[in-house]
């Protein structure tokens, strides 16, 4: 089963789950990320 990323809308038969905060530091939801996608967030939170 193919699963859209949430961040480029494309297809990718694993995703990972990002929880997703508001200003304030609540749980805003979940985001879905494909492979690429998610390495990617993984060195912007790095520095």
């Amino acid at each position: 089963m193919a699963i859209i990323c949430d961040y480029c809308e494309q297809e990718s038969d694993s995703a990972h789950t990002v929880t997703k905060y508001d200003e304030e530091g609540k749980e805003k939801g979940l985001e879905l990320l494909c492979g690429l996608c998610y390495a990617e967030w993984l060195q912007s939170i790095k520095g």
